[in-house]
């Protein structure tokens, strides 16, 4: 069984590469399940290598139109 932070990372994944997907529907939609993922997420317990989700998310929709 997964914990909840298992869980966490494993979304945050998914979305994140879901944003580079070939169909315009889809990055859409990871675009907005990410932005309301970020306003839940601590950027303290974020790893050093780790990008906070508004700034993924903002690149996103400035460089994708349909994001």
């Amino acid at each position: 069984m997964l914990s909840s932070e298992d869980l966490y990372t494993s979304l945050r994944k998914a979305l994140i590469d879901r944003l580079r997907d070939k169909e315009a529907a889809v990055r859409a939609q990871a675009a907005a399940a990410l932005a309301k993922l970020s306003l839940s997420e601590d950027v303290s317990e974020l790893d050093d290598d780790e990008t906070p989700l508004i700034e993924i998310v903002i690149e996103a929709m400035t460089y994708d139109t349909s994001a």
